[in-house]
C-alpha cells in the first residue's frame, strides 16, 4: 500500500509535468488492478478526465489514451464482468474502453514500446470480440500477430474466438469447417510461443479436445473452389483487389489471405418473408456494386469520370446502414414507423437515444445483434446523445457524405467551407475502404442474427 500512496501523492501534484503523470498514472492503475482496488481505479480514471487537456505531446496521448482504456476495463471487470448487467447493451466503462484504444491506436508511432503496442491491438482485439464484433477483432488480432511474432496470445485468443464462432455462429459448413481447422491451427502455433504460463495447460487440453471429438475436420482437405468467386473469377486484379483489402462478402476473408477467399456467398440461412429476402439481397447487390465502382475509379482515366465513380459508390455504400436498419425493424418487428428507421436510432425506444435501449434488444441474447448496435456507434450523428464516438475517423467519413449527397465534395488540399469539401484523394481512399469494411462486417452480423 505504501506504493500505491506514494504514486497517489506523485500523479496528484497541481503543477505535474505531462511526463511525469504519463511515467505514473500507468504504473498507479496497474498496482492498482493488481490489488483489485476499486476506489483508486475510479480515482485515477477521474485524473485522467482532468488532465486530458494538459497532454499535448503526441507519444504522450498515445499512451494517456492507452492507460485511459486499461483503467476502464479494469473497472469493468471489477463492477460487471460476470454479474447480471454483464450482457445489458448499454456498456459505458466498454464504450469509453473502446473509444480511448482506438484512439491509442490512430496515434502509435516508433516511439511507443512494442509491447504497449501489442498490448493495444490485443486489447482492442479481445474486447471487440467480447462484443460480437468478431469480424472487426481478427483485423486486430492479426495486426498484433504480424506486430509480435515471439507472442503467443494473440494466436490462442484468435484461436479460441474462431472456435466459438465457427460452433456457434457459422452457418454454411465449409465455413465451419474452415473456422474449427484454423482455431486448431492458431492454438497449436500459440502454444509453441511465449504464453502466460497459466494459460498453458487449458490450451493443450483445449487441443486435445479438438483433436478428439473434430479428427475429420482437422485433416478434412479443402478444395480451392471451395472459395473461389465463380461470378469474377476472371478479372483476376479485382480478385485480388478484394482479398487484399478483405472486402469479399464470406467469414473467411480477413481471417487468414492464403484461402483467397473471393465468395460473395452470405445469405440468411432460415426463411423469411419475400419481401425481408429482397431486401437483404438488394443490400448484397447494392454492397457489391459500389465495391466494384471503387475498384473501376482506378482505372479509369477520365479524371472526372473517376471522381464521380468515387462518390456515386460512397453514396451507396452509406445508404446500406439504413436498409439493414429496415430489416432488422421487420424481422424482429420492432415496431418503428418506416419514415423513423435509422440504423444508429433503431436501438432505442422510440428511436430516442435519451429512453434508453429498446427492451427488445436489451432483454435478447443475440449476440449478432448486440455487435450490429455497437457497429451504429462508429456511425456520427450531429446530435447530443450521438456524438461519443468510437470510430475516430466516424466524423470525417459523415462529413464526406453530407457534402456528396447535399452540397459540393472534390479532391485537392484539404479545405472546408459551407457549400464545398476537398480532401486529398488518398485520403477519400482511405476513408472509403474504412466504411466498405464496415459495411461488410454488419451484413455478415445481420445474416448471423437471423437463426
Amino acid at each position: 500500500m505504501d506504493n500505491i500512496e506514494k504514486l497517489k501523492h506523485i500523479i496528484s501534484k497541481e503543477n505535474i509535468q505531462e511526463i511525469e503523470f504519463i511515467e505514473n498514472i500507468g504504473k498507479f492503475i496497474d498496482l492498482s488492478a493488481e490489488l483489485n482496488l476499486q476506489t483508486e481505479i475510479e480515482f485515477a480514471i477521474q485524473l485522467l478526465k482532468k488532465h486530458k487537456p494538459k497532454i499535448l505531446k503526441k507519444v504522450n496521448k498515445c499512451l494517456f489514451h492507452y492507460f485511459f482504456s486499461v483503467a476502464c476495463g479494469d473497472m469493468h471487470r471489477m463492477t460487471i464482468t460476470n454479474t447480471k448487467i454483464d450482457w445489458e447493451w448499454k456498456q459505458d466503462l466498454i464504450e469509453n474502453e473502446l473509444q480511448n484504444l482506438r484512439l491509442s491506436y490512430e496515434l502509435i508511432n516508433n516511439k511507443i514500446p512494442k509491447q504497449i503496442k501489442s498490448n493495444i491491438l490485443t486489447n482492442l482485439a479481445n474486447r471487440f470480440n467480447n462484443i460480437g464484433r468478431f469480424i472487426n477483432a481478427f483485423d486486430f488480432w492479426n495486426k498484433a500477430i504480424e506486430n509480435d511474432k515471439d507472442t503467443g496470445m494473440p494466436l490462442v485468443n484468435k484461436g479460441n474466438a474462431l472456435m466459438y464462432y465457427g460452433l456457434n455462429i457459422i452457418q454454411e459448413p465449409k465455413y465451419k469447417y474452415a473456422f474449427i481447422q484454423l482455431a486448431y491451427q492458431y492454438l497449436k502455433s500459440g502454444s509453441n510461443k511465449l504464453i502466460y504460463s497459466i494459460h498453458r495447460n487449458e490450451i493443450e487440453q483445449k487441443i486435445r479436445h479438438i483433436e478428439k471429438l473434430y479428427l475429420d475436420i482437422i485433416d478434412y482437405k479443402f478444395n480451392p473452389l471451395d472459395f473461389t468467386n465463380n461470378e469474377i473469377i476472371s478479372n483476376t486484379e479485382y480478385i485480388k483487389w478484394g482479398v487484399n483489402n478483405e472486402l469479399f462478402l464470406n467469414p473467411l476473408s480477413n481471417i487468414n489471405k492464403n484461402l483467397n477467399s473471393s465468395r460473395d456467398d452470405i445469405k440468411i440461412y432460415v426463411n423469411i418473408q419475400s419481401q425481408f429476402k429482397q431486401l437483404f439481397d438488394n443490400i448484397i447487390e447494392d454492397y457489391k456494386f459500389a465495391r466494384f465502382q471503387f475498384y473501376e475509379s482506378f482505372n479509369e482515366n477520365n479524371k472526372v469520370r473517376s471522381k464521380q465513380l468515387k462518390k456515386s459508390a460512397f453514396s451507396s455504400a452509406y445508404s446500406i446502414f439504413d436498409k439493414i436498419a429496415y430489416t432488422i425493424n421487420g424481422i424482429f418487428e420492432v415496431g418503428i414507423k418506416n419514415k423513423n428507421v435509422v440504423f444508429s436510432r433503431i436501438w432505442y425506444n422510440n428511436s430516442d437515444k435519451k429512453k434508453g435501449i429498446s427492451s427488445k434488444f436489451n432483454e435478447s441474447e443475440n449476440l449478432m445483434l448486440r455487435a450490429l448496435h455497437w457497429v451504429s456507434k462508429d456511425l456520427y450523428i450531429n446530435e447530443n446523445g450521438f456524438k461519443n464516438l468510437i470510430e475516430p475517423k466516424a466524423k470525417e467519413i459523415n462529413m464526406i457524405r453530407n457534402y456528396i449527397e447535399h452540397k459540393s465534395f472534390d479532391f485537392g488540399t484539404k479545405n472546408q467551407n459551407d457549400f464545398t469539401y476537398q480532401i486529398p484523394e488518398t485520403e477519400f481512399n482511405e476513408n472509403f475502404i474504412r466504411l466498405l469494411k464496415l459495411v461488410r462486417e454488419s451484413i455478415l452480423y445481420l445474416a448471423y442474427s437471423i437463426k
